[in-house]
């Protein structure tokens, strides 16, 4: 596939003239952290939405037995310029220090924390309190077109992994990250609008997995190794994410085959968003994760064993 374009990071997308549904159209920045270990995980969204001149924004912090914290604004002003935001009690600004190599987030809002994830359709109801995000990403592979399948023509998006550090405040609490994450960007349709089921992106030091399942069951990805078998991406197109449910319906375990790469999927939190979908209100189950490369990946280290990865995965559909 052809290098992604260093000027997409910054370029603002209108829908195309004779689009089908340019109410729907939205350009997307989408950053899924995770600190190396699994104890914390940090997702942020904003998606402009020019037919309408509004944003969305997210922010959730997830960390092991905790209710995830819920930063969700849909009503957000336009941004003048750049991908700065701000609305009542929310200021947030994505800063693209260098293209498809460096980005800066920053955040200061008031969010709640929800003593149940389910709490999220039921009125985000929780404990208040300021959030704060500081916090760097830099690349550590190419960019790559993203495996989801994308309805119009002008529409598009792509992946890339990288590593993350920076600070997270949850009221008096300032906590440090240090791990990995995904920046997606796309712009068109709204994911959930697009015929996906679910993605998923890992990460560790050596290894990047993305993957997406359409809902007609067909899965596509690309597996990144350092070191092992090129320092490109390998993108295929067939495999298979198989999800697990509890008795509530939330994902709590996942298995991913793409091409030569296996993992089994742990959800370590779940952090369910509302939204807006063709057929009206939808919920998105978006989950911190950890996966552990099966016996034969290419993902083992030096003494045999498999180094889990860290990432994030959303279901839209089931």
């Amino acid at each position: 596939m052809p290098p992604v374009d260093r000027k997409a990071e910054t370029r603002s997308r209108e829908p195309p003239a004779g689009s089908a549904d340019p109410a729907g159209w939205c350009d997307a920045h989408q950053f899924d952290l995770a600190a190396a270990d699994g104890s914390l995980g940090v997702s942020v969204r904003l998606a402009l939405h020019p037919a309408a001149r509004r944003a969305w924004y997210w922010a959730y912090v997830v960390r092991p037995d905790e209710g995830p914290v819920v930063v969700r604004d849909h009503d957000v002003p336009f941004p003048r310029a750049g991908l700065e935001v701000r609305a009542e009690g929310l200021w947030a600004e994505l800063t693209c220090e260098t293209p498809l190599e460096h980005w800066s987030l920053g955040l200061e809002a008031f969010g709640v924390q929800l003593d149940d994830p389910l709490d999220a359709t039921r009125g985000e109801i929780g404990t208040r309190l300021p959030v704060g995000l500081d916090v760097e990403w830099e690349l550590s592979a190419p960019a790559e077109p993203d495996p989801d399948d994308v309805p119009e023509p002008a529409a598009g998006a792509y992946a890339q992994p990288g590593r993350v550090h920076g600070e997270v405040l949850l009221g008096a609490v300032r906590l440090e990250i240090d791990g990995f994450g995904v920046h997606r960007h796309e712009w068109g349709p709204a994911p959930w609008n697009r015929g996906v089921a679910a993605r998923l992106g890992a990460v560790n030091a050596d290894v990047a997995v993305s993957a997406a399942r359409a809902r007609d069951g067909g899965v596509r990805g690309w597996r990144w190794v350092r070191g092992v078998e090129t320092d490109a991406l390998d993108v295929v197109h067939h495999g298979l994410l198989e999800t697990r449910r509890d008795g509530r319906g939330l994902p709590f375990a996942s298995r991913l085959v793409v091409g030569r790469a296996e993992l089994e999927v742990e959800v370590i939190g779940v952090a369910p968003v509302p939204v807006e979908g063709p057929g009206g209100a939808l919920r998105v189950d978006r989950a911190l994760i950890r996966a552990t490369p099966g016996d034969d990946d290419a993902g083992q280290d030096d003494a045999g064993g498999s180094t889990p990865l860290v990432g994030w995965a959303e279901w839209f559909a089931g």
